[in-house]
């Protein structure tokens, strides 16, 4: 999602003008999107019989999903 990185870029700018006045809300807010930030899983295995491997947690994950199972970040799947 595209906006997304908008959001964040925001966020980051308003927090920073903001410094000690944040509101720790705020920060956690960020962080919260900064952590549904999805990841990069690369494919492993080979044949028919192939799956990913989450870029955070290095957890398997099927080619049918869209989240890891393991740690439960999305994930943008690539090739390896």
């Amino acid at each position: 999602m595209p906006d997304r990185e908008k959001v964040i870029s925001e966020f980051e700018k308003w927090c920073d003008a903001m410094e000690d006045e944040c509101p720790v809300i705020c920060l956690d807010a960020l962080a919260l999107l900064k952590e549904q930030k999805p990841v990069e899983a690369e494919i492993e295995g080979g044949g028919s019989s192939w799956w990913y491997v989450c870029g955070e947690c290095h957890g398997a994950i099927d080619k049918w999903d869209s989240f890891c199972k393991h740690c439960g970040r999305p994930v943008k799947k690539g090739v390896k």
